[in-house]
């Protein structure tokens, strides 16, 4: 067998793990809506309960915020709240990712203080009890999975890669720990559950209200269900993206440890057109082949529900060194050698705050002030005589609400202009990234694929404050780019436009 063949028997085994684990968490998936299920159960008969009580007691539909609670309720609902502190305190004792059972006591200090003030509220309560537990379940059961998924990935990893240390030392507790309880966009996956289950339980208390007064049992039933399948959803795709978050961590984890440098992106089976863009990006190194530094993470670059994997993959030699094409970014004392202290001086101005207002002049061809012109003069001239960026790598440039485009009908008219001309031209300086710089933000992302007449900026003062993802690639002005294709992202919102730069006409 070839080192090619080789490789991609390794790729197709992947793709079969990686659909085991799907199919895994497809099943576990449906045990969770049984969770739900049997909790919107237990909600209906409190609710068919506490009405069939006040109609044999009164004789007619009564109003459940002007009924008193009595003691032997109360008593009830004590006994109900100890067997959840009970349980919440064992899963605290045995799974120790995350506070979420201490949120759970304070809560139900809440239903403590509040629900002797009427029936309603007790009911409320009752009701909160029951989500309560169907969360404390969930969250013991996910915790329990996730912590599973790292060792099960991290073992295999470990046999496919050669990986000879002790099993414990591979994912090891605290490792572990950090891996599952890691914050994720301004939270954990506890917190996000935490929050799924108190929205479950505001929704809910609405229609309570609402219903208290309300004769229409069926339709307070309908809405019911309505409500707990919405959050469920919510639910099962929060643990569905961290299944899949933990395993990525963990091939990531035992990639690095086994001195990869390069991974293979596995799309999953039914992958989204961002993922599949992902998989089909060649680098220089074959389609889906990354670095392993610069890998999209999972979920953080691609969306939730992503089911996505990676892979260690290995890159010739000869592959590695015809992919190294980019040239050094010159330092503003290498600049200075080339086109003088006043022409750099005019480059950081420009980067530094300059920028919006003059391009704003340019582009409505607004007459300059006599300090603009001198700094666009030195502009052209610096722009002209430093040397090119030279990279197989594409560079991207953003496009952000502004005063003409100011939501995403505005960009979709846009982007149907440059396709009806043929071309992107601007009369200002055009800002380009080697990276990603307004990503989620913007409703125009394009991709410039090639290009002759750019200049990388992104070492010319250590200052401004330059990161890998805006690292500036600046072209003259009225630089005219080709417009290729363009496709819209349904998960971003946002429509993506390839293009190339052309020789002036």
């Amino acid at each position: 067998m070839t080192r090619s063949d080789y490789w991609k028997n390794r790729d197709e085994l992947e793709k079969e793990a990686n659909q085991k684990y799907i199919n895994q968490d497809s099943a576990y998936l449906k045990e969770l809506e049984a969770h739900y299920n049997l909790m919107l159960d237990n909600i209906n008969k409190q609710i068919d309960a506490e009405y069939s009580s006040l109609a044999n007691r009164n004789h007619v539909s009564i109003d459940l915020a002007m009924q008193q609670v009595s003691q032997m309720d109360v008593s009830i609902y004590s006994t109900k709240a100890k067997q959840i502190v009970e349980k919440a305190a064992k899963i605290k004792n045995k799974v120790s990712y995350s506070d979420y059972p201490d949120a759970v006591n304070q809560e139900l200090r809440v239903y403590n203080a509040t629900m002797r003030i009427n029936r309603l509220e007790l009911l409320k309560a009752n009701v909160g009890l029951e989500i309560q537990k169907v969360g404390l379940e969930i969250y013991n059961e996910a915790s329990n999975r996730l912590a599973q998924r790292y060792k099960t990935e991290s073992k295999r990893q470990a046999g496919i890669l050669g990986l000879n240390e002790p099993a414990d030392r591979l994912y090891a507790s605290p490792d572990m720990r950090n891996v599952i309880n890691a914050t994720v966009k301004g939270a954990t996956w506890s917190q996000r559950l935490w929050a799924n289950q108190q929205g479950l339980r505001y929704a809910v208390n609405q229609l309570l209200t609402t219903g208290a007064t309300n004769s229409n049992r069926q339709k307070l039933k309908e809405l019911l269900q309505t409500t707990v399948n919405n959050w469920r959803y919510v639910t099962q795709r929060l643990i569905n993206t961290e299944l899949a978050r933990v395993q990525y961590k963990a091939q990531k984890d035992s990639i690095t440890k086994a001195d990869y440098k390069y991974v293979k992106w596995i799309a999953e089976p039914k992958a989204c057109s961002t993922c599949n863009r992902i998989a089909r990006t060649d680098n220089g190194w074959g389609k889906g082949v990354w670095e392993l530094e610069k890998v999209p993470d999972i979920p953080q670059d691609t969306h939730p529900n992503c089911r996505c994997a990676i892979s260690a993959h290995w890159v010739s030699e000869n592959k590695e060194e015809a992919r190294t094409t980019d040239q050094s970014p010159l330092t503003s004392e290498e600049m200075e050698k080339i086109i003088g202290f006043d022409k750099v001086a005019a480059l950081k101005q420009y980067m530094s705050a300059e920028s919006y207002l003059l391009n704003d002049c340019l582009r409505n061809d607004v007459k300059l002030s006599d300090d603009q012109q001198k700094l666009v003069n030195n502009l052209d001239e610096a722009l002209a005589k430093l040397p090119k960026y030279r990279s197989d790598k594409p560079v991207s440039r953003d496009f952000s609400q502004s005063m003409s485009m100011y939501d995403i009908e505005d960009a979709k008219e846009i982007v149907k202009s440059w396709k009806e001309q043929g071309y992107y031209q601007d009369k200002a300086y055009i800002s380009t990234s080697k990276g990603h710089y307004a990503e989620g933000e913007e409703l125009i992302h394009m991709i410039i694929k090639k290009q002759h007449s750019g200049v990388d900026l992104s070492h010319i003062d250590a200052s401004i404050g330059a990161n890998d993802k805006e690292s500036e690639v600046l072209f003259p002005r009225n630089t005219r780019f080709k417009f290729i294709n363009w496709h819209y992202d349904k998960i971003d919102k946002k429509y993506v436009v390839f293009v190339e730069e052309t020789n002036n006409e």
